[in-house]
């Protein structure tokens, strides 16, 4: 193997050769396959792992020169002898390696290689080529398994490739522009959808590392995400795989989404992509879309963690995208609250057993999912604004103001907090709620949410209650218009009420407690409304009568005594 010094001649002079035998029908037709030259394998060994040598090979115009050449003839040469698929995966992997090096990717664009490389991955996604109408793949795993092997391994590389690609253009939006170009009006839709459903949630790192360059400092990119066909094929990407990669503790999948979710937080987009979502059915399914919102919600700590300094135009600073992105959430939580509500208030009274099972299930999952989003979102404002209250109590402060003054925030979820407690049962034991041991064998629709062993119906509404009930905390620390307001609207007597253990709701008691707490601290009108609350009736249960006790209402207050 040669020394670094003279890395881009052996290398030159090792693609020169590779160039030759591409060029050469006799020597190709001679070839076993899986065949490389030992030269170029070492080559590309060494640019994987030698820094010193990528960095000398690939600061040359005639390298970039030459694998274009090459990257030009794969798209005939495969299909006529696909016994030279190794070779060309090994050139796509020496690509993939030097253009990882810093300030090469304009070598590589300006090379044409980037276009060609481009044009040879089409080649070998599309169903059929123009001459012959025969497909590469065919080709490949019709005459030799190794072949087929060696053509998965080939598409890899080549998106490696532009991931690569990608991280290094990210600090030139030109250059991002340009490579989002390629993937966003050169490539037809449904073979850009061949390409990406052909990757499952194990082998999808690179599709995130080539989205995540091309759109973290280039809001134009991300915009491209939301209005062109291809774009949202991404996306649809992400919400495909967000859920293995959450469940799975794939940690680099997951945080390079999360990245993403960050990006389009910061650029002010999040509104568009929840309206396509949640306002547009036949865009994904229903499934999908949550797992996507799942997604954002684990984001946006991270996305309000850069709340002081930096770009004063990113989602941390920008109080202006801070109210468009809960505006939007909040638009689309009414109308779901608007479907929820008559299940809610019709509990008891209709026949639930001709319930829409799906759709049931749907409503009450994405009620909670929202939910999950509010309280995820105003309680991160709310430790970014504890913890740098000098700088940002302004930013807060408004944005708090604006929910509680400017929207109806407050009395809405007041309002489906009031029609829950009328309603919906209360379980203050386990006994009282179903085991997750039940067999439903292939009937999905029966199957309501599972947390951990426990089985909720989604018919009752769970965990709304406690979300609700943490969610007013938030807003009312320190708040006395909203501490009023609880009172004026009689959420303080649901407070009470709910300072219990209820198994629809887990922690509802805790969440009441500190409610509670925030609403009384410095209140006195609301202390005064406490202490004159009498209690109107008692509920003796079967534990008490068994003890031989009762329970009776003496002078609004509640006495235990012995049974006569």
């Amino acid at each position: 193997m040669s020394s670094h010094p003279s890395a881009q001649q052996d290398t030159l002079k090792s693609l020169r050769d590779v160039l030759g035998l591409l060029k050469s029908d006799k020597e190709l037709s001679e070839l076993e396959p899986g065949y490389i030259s030992n030269d170029l394998l070492g080559y590309i060994r060494e640019s994987g792992s030698a820094s010193l040598f990528r960095k000398a090979v690939a600061g040359s115009t005639e390298v970039w020169s030459l694998l274009t050449e090459c990257y030009k003839l794969g798209q005939t040469r495969l299909l006529e002898y696909p016994n030279i698929i190794r070779t060309f995966n090994g050139i796509a992997l020496l690509g993939r390696n030097l253009v990882s090096v810093d300030n090469v990717a304009f070598f590589a664009w300006d090379s044409g290689a980037v276009n060609s490389m481009f044009d040879l991955l089409q080649y070998l996604i599309v169903d059929t080529q123009q001459e012959g109408n025969l497909s590469i793949k065919g080709v490949m795993t019709s005459d030799c398994s190794e072949n087929s092997l060696f053509y998965e391994k080939f598409v890899m590389s080549c998106i490696q490739f532009f991931a690569n690609l990608s991280v290094q253009a990210s600090q030139d939006k030109t250059l991002s522009s340009n490579v989002l170009s390629l993937f966003i009006y050169n490539i037809p839709t449904e073979t850009f959808a061949s390409l990406l459903n052909s990757f499952t949630s194990e082998n999808s790192l690179p599709i995130l590392i080539l989205l995540e360059g091309l759109i973290r400092n280039t809001p134009v990119n991300a915009l491209r995400l939301y209005e062109e066909p291809n774009g949202q094929l991404f996306i649809k990407f992400i919400a495909k795989h967000a859920d293995a990669w959450v469940s799975n503790k794939n940690d680099m999948c997951t945080n390079l989404a999360v990245e993403i979710m960050m990006h389009l937080l910061s650029f002010g987009l999040m509104p568009n992509f929840l309206e396509k979502f949640f306002l547009n059915p036949d865009f994904i399914e229903p499934e999908k879309t949550f797992d996507f919102v799942t997604l954002l919600i684990i984001s946006i700590p991270s996305a309000l963690e850069s709340w002081t300094g930096g770009d004063s135009e990113n989602f941390a600073n920008d109080l202006g995208k801070q109210k468009s992105f809960f505006d939007t959430a909040f638009f689309i939580f009414k109308s779901i609250k608007e479907e929820a509500k008559p299940l809610i208030e019709t509990y008891s009274t209709r026949d639930r057993s001709k319930d829409n099972k799906q759709y049931l299930n749907g409503i009450w999952e994405t009620l909670v999912l929202f939910l999950d989003l509010f309280d995820n979102f105003l309680s991160s404002v709310f430790r970014q604004y504890e913890k740098n209250t000098r700088e940002t109590s302004t930013n807060s402060g408004n944005l708090f103001s604006y929910i509680i003054e400017d929207t109806d925030f407050l009395e809405s979820i007041i309002g489906l907090l009031h029609a829950a407690e009328s309603n919906l049962p209360k379980k203050s034991k386990l006994s009282e709620l179903q085991r997750n041991d039940t067999n439903y064998g292939d009937d999905e629709l029966n199957q309501s949410v599972k947390t951990k062993e426990l089985l909720y119906d989604s018919s009752e509404f769970p965990l709304i209650k406690s979300k609700i009930i943490f969610l007013l905390g938030i807003l009312t620390k320190d708040n006395t218009f909203v501490q009023n307001e609880i009172r004026r609207l009689h959420a303080l007597e649901l407070i009470l009420s709910n300072m219990i253990i209820d198994q629809n709701n887990p922690y509802i008691k805790e969440h009441s407690i500190l409610t509670l707490s925030y609403v009384l601290k410095n209140n006195q009108e609301n202390q005064d409304f406490i202490s004159k609350l009498e209690a109107q009736e008692v509920v003796t249960t079967k534990e008490i009568e068994d003890a031989g006790l009762e329970v009776k209402l003496v002078d609004g207050k509640v006495r235990l005594n012995k049974k006569d």
